[in-house]
């Protein structure tokens, strides 16, 4: 019986031994610093990361009071400490400022946890220990940030507040999220704040339309274009208020904000108010077709005295008649030219004509450029027909827009020899394409190039000859036929300008 008693004693120690072993080597092989100390302070175990930690060997601290680790004046820290463990409680992610032997002040997080005997009675403590200069320094790199992108929105929402365009912000769902107090006031709300609470308040205190008179679609305002897909889409829109008529106009830009994966985060609008500029537009418009009314009465007076000097001298005079046939093609420009300028006015007051019959697309487009083709051998004109279909539209406004385009893509690239028109069929519509191999088109101009009386510039700065009001009249002419235009460029390598028109017009 005693020989059984002793081996299984001889078995329990062995056991507690081992368990000894395995806490020892388990101290000493940490990574983090473990010291375990008396609750009055004197240091009872040290590891070997304590010693690289604080630069002190065991030898040097073991049976020391532990307040050598305790920055001048801290033992209210260490009295506090004391008194949760005496309560038998530990303490998770205890931050702190440790002094090194060198002098160095470094900054710790540790777990604290109180030693028990059997009886439960709390003799002593165990810390482990972590160096945390990286997460201190990270928090402070984070507190900077923080407090510079405060600065920033600070700043930001300051400019946004002061600059005279009125400017909103609408998330991937379409919602109004930010707005400035300009775009309230225009849209007729007396704050921002207002604004967000009432977005929908608008759409029934202002009906839209387009430069030409016609109603504007809601689809087509620029932040809903960006909500589909589109990159940069300009309009330019008047707002008529309901109550007194009054209209004010407004150049509509919308941008992307794209996150880090490519998907949309939100939509900036940008609204410029040109209400005056409209104005002074109207004005200059009165004037244009006063004057272009008054100069086509002399104009006709002397074709009509040109043909019959033509009719007169005929074979008579060889290079008299040469004369007047350059005259009379000059005349024929300024009569283009001259109706050019009443077709604008006419858009602008929403006056101008539609003659609508049913065509053959592709036979009219051979037309334009047969007839370009007659009248300069400058370029190469390679037409490439992929369509049959019969329109509903004004033959001649859709004939005007071919010649110029096909003229533009010969303009705007002098130094080379061809010019590609194409056209085919597509679903319920035809779209048509003049492609040139010229000086391109800047990536910041491509928004602007259909405004009235823009000029495209050269890689010289060289800007063209000419109105440049075919692109804004051909525009309105596409959108009164419920089709699109747009093109694609790059600066140097030439532009492809794109057209649509539906094969019913509704």
């Amino acid at each position: 019986m005693e020989v059984k008693t002793k081996d299984r004693l001889k078995k329990l120690l062995a056991q507690r031994e081992k368990k000894h072993l395995h806490y020892v080597n388990l101290v000493k092989s940490s990574d983090s610093a473990i010291i375990s100390r008396t609750l009055g302070g004197s240091v009872i175990s040290w590891n070997p990361a304590a010693e690289k930690l604080f630069g002190y060997s065991a030898r040097e601290v073991i049976g020391k009071n532990i307040l050598f680790l305790f920055p001048p004046g801290n033992e209210a820290e260490l009295n506090k400490i004391q008194k949760i463990v005496k309560r038998g409680k530990p303490m998770e992610d205890f931050e702190a400022i440790r002094v090194r032997k060198d002098g160095t002040r470094i900054p710790i997080v540790a777990k604290i946890s109180p030693i028990k005997e059997k009886t439960g009675k709390v003799v002593g403590l165990s810390a482990f220990i972590r160096d945390n200069t990286g997460a201190v320094q990270a928090r402070e790199r984070r507190k900077m940030m923080n407090a510079k992108l405060r600065q920033s929105r600070n700043n930001m929402r300051v400019i946004l507040e002061n600059v005279a365009d009125g400017i909103t912000v609408q998330n991937s769902k379409g919602k109004l999220i930010y707005a400035n107090d300009v775009a309230a006031i225009n849209a007729g709300y007396p704050s921002s704040r207002e604004m967000l609470k009432n977005q929908a308040k608008w759409k029934k205190r202002f009906r839209l339309k387009s430069e030409n008179g016609e109603p504007f679609p809601l689809k087509r305002l620029p932040g809903r274009r960006v909500l589909k897909g589109e990159a940069n889409p300009r309009e330019t829109v008047g707002f008529i208020n309901r109550e007194n008529q009054e209209t004010k106009w407004a150049v509509i830009k919308a941008r992307p904000i794209i996150t880090e994966k490519g998907k949309l985060r939100a939509v900036v609008n940008i609204m410029n108010d040109i209400t005056e500029r409209k104005e002074l537009e109207r004005r200059k418009d009165d004037f244009i077709s006063i004057a272009s009314h008054e100069l086509m009465t002399p104009i006709t007076s002397i074709k009509g005295f040109m043909q019959l000097l033509k009719k007169d001298l005929k074979g008579e005079n060889e290079r008299i008649s040469n004369f007047l046939v350059k005259m009379d093609n000059q005349l024929n420009k300024l009569t283009e030219l001259i109706q050019n300028l009443l077709d604008l006015s006419k858009v602008q007051s929403g006056k101008l004509k539609y003659n609508v019959e049913k065509f053959n697309i592709g036979a009219l487009i051979e037309t334009a450029v047969n007839d370009i083709k007659k009248a300069s051998n400058k370029h190469k004109i390679i037409f490439k027909n992929n369509t049959d279909t019969m329109l509903f539209g004004d033959k001649e406004k859709i004939y005007r827009i071919l010649m110029v385009l096909i003229e533009n893509a010969m303009k705007y690239s002098s130094n080379k020899d061809r010019v590609i028109v194409s056209a085919k069929d597509m679903d319920h519509k035809v779209e048509i394409k003049v492609k040139d191999y010229g000086v391109g088109i800047a990536e910041d101009e491509k928004d602007e190039i259909f405004d009235r009386f823009y000029r495209v510039k050269d890689s010289r700065d060289k800007t063209f000859p000419g109105f440049r009001s075919g692109l804004f009249l051909s525009r309105e002419i596409i959108l009164w036929h419920k089709g699109e235009i747009w093109v694609k460029s790059q600066k140097g390598r030439g532009s492809t300008f794109y057209f649509t028109l539906p094969t019913e017009l509704k």
